[in-house]
């Protein structure tokens, strides 16, 4: 049905059944070649936006970068027991404006 559209649009008719398999081999290699090129070109386009836009800790360690935590979390022990982090470099959030 797909290749009597096709040869219509064309304004020619395939007549015989080894030209409509060539056909057909044609149309689904082209297919195939663009959904491709359509999958390459979007994992080029979003590579960027999957690399992680925040530091890692051993980067907020050596340049000594503030840290918050939310009052009454687990995170302040966290940070300051086994991740080492001084006390100075953490900022305790007990509030919603103080997240701005």
């Amino acid at each position: 049905m797909i290749i009597h559209s096709i040869a219509l649009f064309l304004g020619e008719s395939v007549a015989k059944k080894c030209s409509r398999f060539v056909l057909l081999v044609w149309l689904g290699l082209a297919f195939v070649l663009m959904q491709s090129y359509t999958a390459n070109l979007s994992s080029i386009l979003t590579l960027d936006q999957l690399k992680p836009s925040h530091p890692t800790i051993d980067c907020l360690i050596r340049d000594k970068e503030n840290v918050g935590y939310r009052d009454s979390s687990f995170i302040r022990d966290l940070l300051r027991d086994h991740l080492h982090f001084d006390e100075s470099w953490l900022k305790n959030y007990s509030r919603m404006e103080d997240y701005t």
